[in-house]
């Protein structure tokens, strides 16, 4: 188990109030029954690449976060050849999570023209 994983069980800050993103492999057979309940909120990446999977870069996303990037921090940005899979791996995290939230706000429904957040 990662050592970030035993801080955050050890000083309960798991669960509903918390969400964790994990970019190495967590095995969940040595948990107890009351830490396994507390990994509610706990979203684990595997970092693979395209090659690997044989699956295609969402290009189109790709490109667009490329683009907002050379915008808004061209200082950093080290361009494309040199990009740096982490990069690819947090933004692949941040869609999902984009993407899991939107789906959350489409399924509440509330009496108010709000959202849900």
């Amino acid at each position: 188990m990662p050592s970030i994983l035993r801080f955050t069980l050890k000083y309960d800050l798991l669960g509903p109030h918390f969400t964790w993103i994990l970019s190495s492999t967590v095995s969940l057979n040595g948990f107890d029954k009351k830490a396994y309940e507390k990994l509610i909120g706990l979203f684990v990446i595997e970092p693979i690449t395209e090659n690997v999977v044989n699956v295609p870069i969402n290009t189109t996303l790709i490109n667009a976060a490329y683009q907002i990037w050379q915008k808004f921090e061209p200082e950093s940005f080290p361009g494309l050849t040199k990009l740096n899979y982490y990069a690819l791996f947090a933004l692949d995290a941040t869609w999902s999570l984009i993407q899991s939230l939107e789906k959350l706000c489409s399924t509440i429904k509330t009496n108010s023209s709000r959202s849900c957040w």
